[in-house]
């Protein structure tokens, strides 16, 4: 485990980044974290996250904060050190070694760096290593006075760290490694004359006289216009040794410029997504001097890595990252990076897929469906911002082109094998072409990885290097080799090696001899069983596999394949993949696919696809009826499985496991539909339907599945198939992307070819379907007639789910027409029957439905119970399940009076459908925000979130939900002085609610209606609306009509 403070705050375990969730958790921990070991008392605490403003329960806020915080640290207990969270003593302490966390490892630098006596050298490694931790700003993005107060201080400490590193450095006769730092340093405080005496010192030291002096006379006038004083001694000390020429310098100055610093938004969301330096990183001194002097150009560059000699393994993705991590703080605006797959076993990211990603973390959900308009938002978000874009293993220009940013402050680093000679014609890219390491530099590398034997043995070592070809993925992996055997003399493996190279004459096909040379050698260690293992795992479509997939590729047992994974990790021929996977490099896959093209038959490669998409699709059926038990009549049965199961003792370790291998089932049932297996696609489709469309918030695997699954039916020519997933096509659209028409018609379709074979049965059922899309559109003799309908052909063929799912809307329709009795009964026993059938999702779908109905009752405390209680089953479930249920939370909270926390949790309910593109759950969670908006007199703001709210649900046609909203922007109309506007509103409401038998929405329209003509002067009129609304309300039973219609 691993904090990181000195730039945003983050927590790594494993080197993986791990996410923290909300920003004031971030401070949280940040606020542990700067007196690690030591307790801060709840005081404390509160003051530093709060300040003066703390909320309404600080202290509660604070325990749930540490609570979360406790389970993320016991989540990633296995990986490196581990950290924990004590209370106690009146406060909480966060144990965690100082190495742990960078600002301590910072202060240890510096103290080790000032020892008297310390060498230069020695010193200058201490000092490199403590700028390396610096990511930007301290506490990026958090705020508040003690955020600000402590980023000052370690400013300050920053600033003696980088003066004394100046000093070291041009001792050492290396002062360009000084402009950029020292640059930045200036830039953010052009008056610390420190600062500025060190960049006018290390400009001359570079030989950039003219600029040295420049800057001073810039400063001076500074000085003069801003506090009117003269420099002072340390400035006018460097100023009069650069005229005299008496400051140190080196004999053969390199040039540099200087890079100047923009800071970012605090507001918008700054990605951090380089991934973790490789580790005994060494040479490439000339690569990265030239990719610095292209970025101090200050123009407008893409800068490709590009290999024309020996592309694969030769350290591209090595260089790049290694750069942009010594260049990241000048982008303060972020940094993205992506593996664009250019050269690997599957298909390239296609740029509208790469573009998607971007948007979405870059916090644009609503995405554009061509590629031209992706990339036009694109280049919008990125004007005038400072970013570094990563766009590593591009295949080729045209993969590159459309992801380029508009902005010439943002920097765009290519990797490639490929020599993008297109877009170094078109768009000016500079290309450096990436050659083998020198020899000197691949021993340097040997002999940091393997340590003390290759230090006294330099002819082996050498000779190794020269077998390796000086590649640096071979050399790594040569030297795990090494490693791996320390009885074994360097001299006699590099024999072994040359006699190794003679049999490879079928792996010689291309350009990659030495390297599959390399991999051989690991390869011709394993045994049999192992080696055919290795084989195999080049076959699976996936990132990550676990040992239960290896045992079915291989059709092993478990214990048997753990034990050759363990060999094959120790052979670098794998790598483990957090939580508990294995991953291959993308050469290696590609030898592994190549070995078993020729060492296995074409029947061996079927048979073992074959085994594992069983085992995948017998995993995902089992782990489906343990966690969603209800929905197990809706899925085909009758799967026997290959391999072993994993054991799940209950319905959170199986929804964990769906959970963990979700990306993974996605590339295997792709794999099943695109290499000739469509019957294993479609019924992964059949059996992951109920997860994907409710326990999943990743909306658009669930569309990749289901038109997998889709094209594979009518591959087959399965009509069947092809009707269930139409089905769960028109299941989707409707419920998660709110597109009606498109939903209705593919239910049409599924319905049609239940008929044409006879299953008239299956046809009834699919009718549910249609009348849920219907009441969303506002027909609801439609609805109601193709429900009813359902819910007999559920009762006839016995299925309980089906029976609750069609009574729900059956509820719902009820209450739309102001039976709220009947909608009670029903949705009470639809609440009982998913508890029986263990679906807890679906259950708190029907226990926010009830809460809802209880609370138009006025039944206010006992529909925030059922609420609660709603929001609670769905948290650990579905995120977009439980912003839903915090939505109807807020509702409730709002009409109890509570409209501060109400509106806190329609905040929260925003928040997670932003982070999962749910458009829908944003436009519920708007409306709800701008109810307690005008309940607290915010009306601009009320008015501003229904009209966000009604933009949603007019596009996608949602008649209900549209009525609603249109009655809750007429009332925050007139406080903001639009009656017109407000009696236009109402009058449509008035309208759809009649059309749709909404008798609570058609009193509120009226009785909207009445307050704004009374008003402007027509009581008449007024009091004729206000009777209509008092007749609605007497016959849905209000007591009070009054307040009812307030609700």
């Amino acid at each position: 485990m691993e904090i990181r403070l000195l730039g945003p705050v983050e927590v790594l375990a494993g080197g993986q980044a791990v996410d923290i969730g909300k920003p004031q958790r971030r401070i949280v921990l940040a606020a542990l974290a700067a007196d690690a070991d030591r307790l801060v008392t709840t005081t404390t605490l509160i003051r530093r996250v709060w300040g003066d403003h703390p909320s309404a329960d600080p202290r509660a806020s604070l325990r749930a904060h540490v609570s979360n915080l406790r389970r993320l640290f016991e989540s990633q207990a296995g990986l490196g050190d581990p950290a924990r969270l004590e209370g106690g003593g009146g406060g909480y302490v966060l144990r965690i070694g100082p190495q742990q966390v960078d600002i301590f490892q910072f202060r240890r630098f510096l103290r080790e760096a000032s020892q008297p006596g310390i060498a230069v050298p020695e010193q200058l490694a201490l000092l490199r290593k403590a700028q390396s931790l610096w990511r930007g700003e301290p506490l990026a993005g958090l705020s508040g006075e003690w955020a600000q107060g402590i980023r000052e201080s370690w400013r300050l400490q920053r600033l003696e760290a980088v003066l004394a590193w100046a000093r070291a450095e041009i001792r050492d006769g290396h002062p360009a490694e000084l402009i950029g730092p020292l640059s930045e340093i200036v830039a953010d405080d052009p008056l610390q004359e420190r600062a500025v005496a060190a960049l006018m010192h290390a400009l001359y030291a570079a030989g950039d006289e003219a600029q040295a002096l420049q800057l001073f006379h810039t400063t001076s006038d500074r000085l003069a216009d801003k506090l009117g004083s003269s420099p002072g001694t340390d400035l006018t000390k460097v100023h009069i040794g650069i005229l005299k020429g008496e400051l140190e310098r080196p004999v053969s100055p390199p040039t540099a410029t200087i890079a100047h610093r923009q800071s970012a938004s605090a507001s918008e969301r700054v990605p951090a997504e380089l991934p973790a330096l490789t580790a005994g990183f060494v040479g490439r001194v000339s690569e990265l001097a030239r990719l610095d002097a292209l970025l101090g150009k200050q123009t407008p560059a893409t800068v490709v890595i590009s290999a024309v000699a020996g592309a694969a393994g030769i350290g591209k993705t090595t260089l790049a990252i290694c750069w942009a991590h010594r260049i990241a703080d000048r982008f303060p605006d972020g940094q993205l990076y992506i593996d664009l797959r250019g050269f690997d076993t599957e298909e390239p990211l296609q740029p509208a897929d790469v573009l998607a990603q971007f948007l979405v973390r870059l916090g644009i959900h609503d995405l554009p469906v061509e590629l031209p308009a992706r990339a036009a938002r694109f280049r919008t978000r990125l004007a005038g911002k400072r970013m570094l874009v990563v766009l590593d293993n591009a295949a080729n220009s045209e993969q590159v082109r459309p992801l380029l940013p508009g902005a010439g402050s943002c920097c765009v680093l290519v990797t490639s094998r490929d020599s993008l000679a297109g877009l170094v014609a078109s768009q000016g890219a500079q290309r450096i072409d990436l050659d083998v390491l020198p020899h000197a530099e691949a021993c340097h590398l040997l002999t940091e990885l393997i340590g003390g034997r290759a230090q006294s043995s330099p002819q082996a070592v050498a000779a190794l290097a020269d077998q390796c070809g000086c590649l640096p993925l071979a050399l790594r992996i040569a030297a795990e080799r090494a490693l791996s055997r320390p009885a074994m003399a360097l001299a006699d493996l590099v024999a072994e090696l040359g006699d190794e190279q003679r049999r490879l004459d079928l792996l010689h096909a291309d350009e990659r001899t030495a390297i599959s040379t390399v991999f051989s050698w690991s390869y011709r260690q394993l045994d049999p069983a192992t080696a055919r293992l290795f084989r195999l795992l080049g076959l699976h479509p996936g990132a990550a596999i676990d040992t239960y997939a290896a045992a079915a590729l291989a059709g092993t047992n478990v214990h048997d394949t753990q034990q050759m994974i363990d060999t094959l990790r120790r052979g670098f021929l794998i790598q483990p993949v957090p939580p508990d996977h294995l991953g291959l490099h993308d050469l290696l896959r590609a030898y592994a696919v190549r070995l078993a093209t020729i060492q296995e038959t074409a029947n061996d490669i079927t048979a073992a696809a074959t085994r594992l998409l069983d085992f995948y699709l017998a995993a995902a059926a089992e782990a489906m009826d343990l966690a969603m038990p209800g929905t197990r009549r809706q899925r085909p049965r009758n799967m026997v499985p290959s391999a072993e199961l994993p054991a799940w003792l209950d319905a959170d370790q199986a929804m964990e496991w769906l959970t963990t291998e979700r990306q993974t089932l996605i590339d295997v049932i792709l794999y099943a539909a695109r290499h000739g297996f469509p019957q294993h696609a479609t019924r992964f489709g059949a059996v992951m339907f109920a997860y994907l469309l409710w326990r999943n918030d990743h909306l658009a695997d669930a569309l990749v599945v289901y038109e997998a699954a889709l094209h594979s039916a009518r591959q087959l020519g399965d009509r069947a198939s092809e009707a269930a997933a139409l089905l769960s096509l028109g299941r989707l659209y409707h419920s998660r992307w709110g597109r009606l028409h498109d939903a209705l018609d593919l239910h049409r379709q599924a319905q049609a070819i239940m008929r044409q074979l006879g299953d008239h049965h299956g046809a009834d059922l699919m009718a549910g379907s249609l009348g849920a899309v219907h009441l969303s559109l506002g027909q609801t003799r439609e609805a109601a007639e193709h429900l009813q309908h359902a819910h007999r052909a559920a009762l006839g063929k016995g299925d309980r789910w089906a029976q609750a799912i069609q009574l729900v809307n059956i509820a719902m329709l009820d209450r739309l027409h102001g039976r709220y009795s009947a909608a009670l009964i029903g949705l009470r026993r639809c609440v009982t029957m998913f508890d029986e059938l263990g679906d807890r999702t679906m259950a708190g779908g029907a226990l926010m439905n009830l809460a809802e109905v209880l609370s138009l009752q006025g039944l206010h405390d006992e529909a925030l119970r059922q609420a609660e209680y709603a929001q609670a089953l769905r948290k650990g479930t579905s995120r977009i399940g439980e912003g839903m249920a915090a939505t109807t939370t807020a509702v409730i909270l709002g009409r109890l009076g509570q409209h501060e926390k109400a509106l806190r949790h329609c905040e929260d309910a925003l928040a997670i459908h932003e982070e999962h593109g749910y458009v829908l759950g944003q436009a519920y969670a708007l409306d709800g925000m701008g109810r307690q908006y005008l309940a607290t007199g915010c009306a601009e703001q009320a008015v501003t979130r229904h009209r966000q709210a009604l933009a949603i649900f007019r596009e996608r046609s949602m008649w209900i939900d549209q009525t609603a909203t249109l009655n809750h922007l007429g009332a925050a109309l007139p406080a903001a002085g639009q009656q017109a506007e407000a009696l236009q509103c109402h009058r449509e409401a008035i309208d759809m609610a009649r059309t749709s038998g909404d008798l609570f929405q058609q009193a509120k329209g009226l009785h909207g209606t009445a307050m704004i003509l009374d008003r402007l002067g027509d009581q008449q009129q007024a009091q004729r609306q206000l009777g209509k609304a008092i007749a609605i309300c007497a016959r849905l039973g209000f007591p009070d009509p009054h307040q009812a219609i307030l609700r």
